[in-house]
């Protein structure tokens, strides 16, 4: 009788080996699982923060560059009394129209790195890009029809009556980049100054 009490005695104790062993995978697998959630999730976490950032930054960055476009009283190394300078000198000195976008194409673009204290903004934000972007023209007309009012218009009014400063900001970190366009129609008045709203 003893012999079968420890032989039934034995053989409970390897099945319950078995389930013990099978429990410990179990409560291993559900640890993994949770493990591998959570780095997901922080991942995921990580990738939205640097997405807002960078919406926050670009949208930020436009407006306050649109407040400094839309001034009224512009000093002579202010940024829109630069681009009002820019812009003529493309279409009328230099009669090339290439900053000037239309209905069928964006043409080049004047490029500016923002600096700050001596340094670009990016080094500044710790490893976010901002880039900004000046072209002219207005997008729903053909380029042959903005060249030919700027030509035969006699005075500032007429030449640039119809047409826009358009900005683009972008700030970007790794594989994410967030993008503001703001335009502002270029107004010249009868003292031929200019104004951008």
């Amino acid at each position: 009788m003893r012999k079968k009490i420890s032989y039934i005695l034995e053989k409970r104790q390897g099945q319950t080996m078995i389930l013990v062993i099978g429990i410990m995978f179990l409560f291993m697998a559900l640890s993994l699982t949770i493990l591998l959630s959570a780095s997901a999730m922080m991942g995921s976490t990580r990738q939205n923060a640097i997405s807002t950032r960078c919406r926050m930054a670009a949208s930020t960055f436009s407006q306050i560059l649109g407040e400094e476009i839309r001034k009224e009283k512009w000093t002579e190394d202010s940024l829109a009394y630069m681009m009002a300078g820019m812009i003529k000198e493309d279409c009328e000195n230099a009669g090339t129209f290439q900053y000037c976008a239309d209905v069928q194409e964006k043409r080049v673009s004047w490029v500016y790195t923002p600096m700050t204290s001596g340094k670009p903004v990016g080094e500044v934000l710790n490893g976010y890009d901002i880039e900004v972007r000046f072209y002219w023209g207005n997008m729903n007309k053909k380029l042959e029809d903005i060249q030919s009012a700027i030509m035969n218009g006699e005075t500032d009014s007429d030449k640039f009556s119809d047409l826009f400063l358009y900005t683009e900001v972008t700030c970007s970190k790794g594989k994410e980049s967030w993008k503001v366009k703001q335009q502002y129609q270029i107004i010249v008045n009868a003292d031929n100054e200019w104004l951008f709203q």
